[in-house]
């Protein structure tokens, strides 16, 4: 897939999906899903909201209230300070722009674009967005190279270009319920699904056309935080106060709903596993959960001992098939064991269908 306006080849979702259908049918290890405590990340509140796979095998947590990027090696098991952020600038997930080298950081309470370069390791503000941007979320679109910002507080969707440095307003998404949205994922077929969190209705962008539509509606007010897709195309949202786990058919733009436990705050984001399953990131539920797209079943681990309080905020799977979470309230990174051994293959686990937090 060619993008006109950058002139490069985005490799194609169904590629992708090749890949990662025969990594998971042919694994044939364990689950052990063991959570382990990982390094302190200090105890600053409300530190980082989000994790990005890097290049080099780090992860990259976007700063909320740390005040600096933060670095986690799957390696060597350590974290690390990453260059400062300014005080006022807060961000929530973000997206690695593949052909630039840089990552995006959602602007969620900054009032600039917040730019890390991984080839030189230094953090900057891009575009300014005014203040109180309240931005949910990044993806990437294959389709026009943009990056696409998920309309948190704002009636519109912005466009951000990362070679020019510039947001665009795009259209009116046509929800009420706020906040909006609280995460989006590319469907194969190159559109954007908006993940509704106070929304009400799964949103759909075109960015072929600039055009919103709907999708399935009657979703529960806080009824999810975050989503990962299958290898099918098809999306999985995560549990925030919903009671059940929403699965998009993306072929028929409808939901399939598998039941999970009841209670606000449970879960922040979402992640593929190396054996296919989706791991949803503990919030307020003492226990990591997980769905098995296989059998249409919710799961979950051993009580982590950290009671109902805040917890974490961003899982993605590392480099070495681990599941790291990123510390938000509490002050160390999480580890969980998903499976025995192995990982996804690389290039997957860090394309713009599956690379965001």
């Amino acid at each position: 897939m060619i993008v006109s306006e950058l002139n490069y080849r985005v490799p194609s979702f169904a590629a992708h999906a090749t890949k990662l259908r025969k990594s998971i049918q042919s694994f044939s290890g364990t689950t052990p899903n063991t959570y382990t405590r990982g390094p302190s990340a200090t105890t600053a509140t409300e530190k980082f909201a989000g994790a990005i796979n890097l290049p080099d095998g780090d992860i990259l947590f976007p700063p909320y209230g740390k005040g600096n990027i933060g670095l986690y090696s799957p390696l060597t098991q350590t974290y690390r300070d990453g260059p400062e952020t300014p005080g006022s600038a807060r961000f929530r997930g973000g997206v690695l722009h593949a052909d630039t080298g840089l990552v995006i950081l959602a602007p969620m309470l900054s009032p600039q674009v917040g730019i890390y370069d991984t080839r030189t390791g230094q953090f900057r503000l891009g575009a300014s967005v005014g203040a109180n941007f309240g931005s949910a979320g990044a993806i990437v679109s294959s389709v026009t190279g943009k990056v696409i910002f998920v309309p948190r507080s704002s009636p519109y969707l912005w466009i951000y270009d990362p070679v020019l440095d510039t947001v665009i307003q795009g259209p009116a998404h046509g929800a009420s319920g706020t906040p909006f949205f609280s995460g989006a994922e590319e469907l194969p077929d190159g559109r954007i699904l908006l993940i509704p969190y106070s929304a009400g209705t799964f949103k759909i962008y075109n960015p072929r056309t600039g055009t919103i539509t709907n999708g399935p509606s009657g979703v529960a007010s806080a009824g999810f935080y975050g989503s990962a897709k299958l290898f099918t195309g098809d999306v999985v949202c995560a549990p925030y106060s919903s009671n059940v786990i929403s699965i998009y058919r993306w072929e028929s733009n409808t939901l399939f709903n598998v039941a999970c436990p009841t209670g606000g705050a449970k879960f922040r984001g979402a992640a593929l596993t190396p054996d296919g399953r989706v791991m949803f990131c503990p919030n307020n539920y003492d226990k990591v959960g997980w769905l098995d797209p296989s059998k249409l079943a919710y799961g979950e681990g051993e009580t982590i001992g950290l009671g109902t309080t805040d917890k974490w905020m961003g899982i993605i799977q590392a480099s070495n098939g681990e599941m790291i979470l990123a510390p938000h309230t509490v002050e160390h990174v999480g580890r969980v064991q998903a499976v025995s051994a192995g990982a996804s293959p690389r290039s997957s686990m860090l394309s713009i269908q599956w690379n965001k937090g």
